[in-house]
């Protein structure tokens, strides 16, 4: 294997600068030969989210600011632009990328985020490597065996190939918030206009990710083998997702017997429209099970849960791990950041654990 190297980055905020939320370093790695965008900042307990199809992690960064907030050294890991799986074949290719990505920066253990695409990379690693995860949380991925039968139902009728597509970018234009909040609409629309021109510049580079992700394995054996051990599971999906439906979530919350968080009125890329809401839900969780799989993780760490935030952040992102070397410098004591209140309501359901109860 290659080693893997860095390039010096900068700063993202999610806000404007006199925002109390932490900031953000976005960084490239080359892991294994393959180029991988990075994004770091906060302190705590890691939280690694994983991106979807189409996006990176520079339009999660607002999201990401009040992530950190709650207490989690946030990681975003962009591994479907990294130019693997030409053929698109090779979904797995990306799961081991991610895997490698965490073994280069020293997370041994964190909570294990995925959007759209990355929900499914989540979830093969949780699958093949449980030790590395406090907890699993799949916003809108593309699991579960609803999600399965669509992608059987398009490699047997290739046309439908283009509704899909239709569907995606019917979504991410709803993405932008333009009648409700003129002010976030200019933000994500800054954010985003550098993710288009790249697309627009090389195209060639969504077709492996794309493929991939139609001709990808069934779904459906990852999330049984998730159930086999006591992670806890958050799957938190919109009602109004055009592209990956809520049967799937449903699915995916019952296989694992996890909690599903369903956001009411909120397309595929909700959490880019309103970055209050996820970090909202996840505040709510931590009240839950996934507060409880946080502690444990703490305590396994030699950690009285009640520590304080620096001693938790200094045994997760020891000093020399690129873990600790890319977050953003220490920016010092900042006033707490007010919340806005957030535009989605959302309802829960707990789904029984299969085979009894957990462990």
């Amino acid at each position: 294997m290659l080693p893997g190297t860095w390039e010096p980055g900068r700063d993202m905020v999610g806000t404007d600068r006199t925002a109390a939320y932490p900031r953000l370093a976005q960084h490239r790695l080359t892991v294994d030969g393959r180029r991988v965008g990075v994004a770091v900042g906060g302190q705590g307990l890691p939280l690694v989210l994983a991106s979807g199809l189409l996006l990176t992690d520079r339009l999660y960064v607002q999201t990401l600011s009040r992530l950190a907030a709650t207490g989690f050294r946030v990681v975003a890991v962009d591994v479907a632009g990294s130019g693997i799986s030409d053929d698109g074949r090779g979904l797995d290719e990306y799961g081991r990328l991610l895997g490698r990505v965490l073994d280069e920066l020293g997370v041994e253990r964190a909570v294990l985020a995925g959007h759209s695409l990355g929900g499914r990379l989540v979830t093969e690693l949780a699958a093949h490597s449980p030790e590395r995860v406090v907890a699993l949380l799949l916003v809108d991925a593309s699991v579960g065996a609803p999600w399965d039968s669509l992608v059987r139902l398009v490699g047997w009728a290739p046309p439908s190939v283009g509704v899909l597509g239709v569907m995606l970018l019917a979504d991410t234009l709803g993405t932008v918030p333009l009648a409700r909040d003129l002010g976030q609409a200019a933000k994500l629309s800054r954010l985003a206009v550098p993710v288009v021109v790249g697309h627009l510049s090389a195209p060639w580079r969504l077709f492996g990710p794309g493929l991939s992700a139609l001709y990808a394995a069934a779904s459906a054996p990852l999330l049984d083998r998730v159930a086999l051990r006591p992670t806890p599971v958050a799957v938190v999906h919109g009602d109004c997702d055009l592209v990956v439906p809520l049967a799937a979530a449903r699915d995916a919350a019952r296989r694992t017997g996890g909690e599903l968080v369903v956001v009411h009125g909120a397309t595929h890329s909700w959490l880019l429209q309103d970055p209050e809401t996820l970090p909202a839900v996840v505040r709510e969780l931590l009240d839950g099970d996934l507060g409880a799989a946080c502690a444990r993780a703490v305590l396994e760490a030699g950690l009285d849960p009640a520590a304080p935030l620096a001693a938790v952040d200094a045994a997760f992102a020891p000093a020399g791990t690129l873990l600790r070397l890319l977050g953003p410098p220490d920016q010092g004591p900042r006033p707490a950041p007010t919340p806005r209140q957030p535009h989605y309501a959302w309802t829960r359901t707990r789904f029984p654990v299969p085979g009894g109860s957990p462990a």
